[in-house]
């Protein structure tokens, strides 16, 4: 499923400390798509990659994320929820108050006292970002006379959160019917944002 997508070897290590070598993984920001189901992944391994600089980077698994696949075109794989170790410090979200004092962590843009929020977000997160980018760049590598495809990406990417989504997506795959066997890895990653 993934053969057109650059992938690494990385190790994964396991609570017990055992590890599982060569797993070709293909890293987003916060995603590892690994398609080897039969490796024993869990929440709570760690994902380390080598860098070309001879450093390694770790990820802890927040979430395995199985995805059954669809048909031969579609195999079953993970889309584990990953985040950078010595990351994982730093992002506690969250707000206290002490002595009239607002300290805010995290990724917020706005503060509420004494009142109701009835707004509401929409916004791209950076694994959104990735899988839209990742579909750009297929695109434009694979696919001769593209523009219309990456617009139509733009367009969804665009409309991610708001009702509109749903009519740019079905407007992309109605386009890309005759790419399929391209483009497919990434219609179990988009269709989630139907809901959004």
């Amino acid at each position: 499923m993934f053969k057109n997508f650059p992938k690494e070897k990385a190790n994964i290590i396991k609570a017990n400390k055992t590890i599982i070598e060569n797993v070709e993984v293909l890293f987003t920001p916060n995603v590892a798509l690994i398609q080897d189901v039969s490796i024993l992944l869990e929440d709570g391994d760690i994902i380390e990659r080598n860098l070309p600089n001879g450093l390694k980077d770790s990820y802890l698994v927040l979430d395995r994320g199985f995805t059954k696949g669809i048909g031969r075109s579609i195999p079953d794989h993970y889309q584990a929820k990953i985040q950078k170790q010595n990351s994982v410090k730093k992002s506690i979200a969250g707000n206290s108050v002490t002595n009239n004092i607002i300290n805010n962590y995290g990724n917020m843009d706005k503060v509420n006292l004494n009142s109701i929020d009835n707004s509401t977000n929409i916004s791209i997160t950076e694994n959104e970002n990735a899988i839209f980018h990742f579909l750009e760049e297929t695109i434009k590598s694979q696919i001769e006379n593209n523009s219309e495809l990456l617009n139509l990406v733009m367009d969804m990417k665009e409309n991610v959160g708001k009702s509109t989504f749903a009519e740019k997506y079905n407007e992309f795959i109605q386009k890309s019917v005759n790419y399929m066997n391209i483009l497919a890895p990434f219609i179990p990653m988009l269709s989630p944002l139907l809901v959004k």
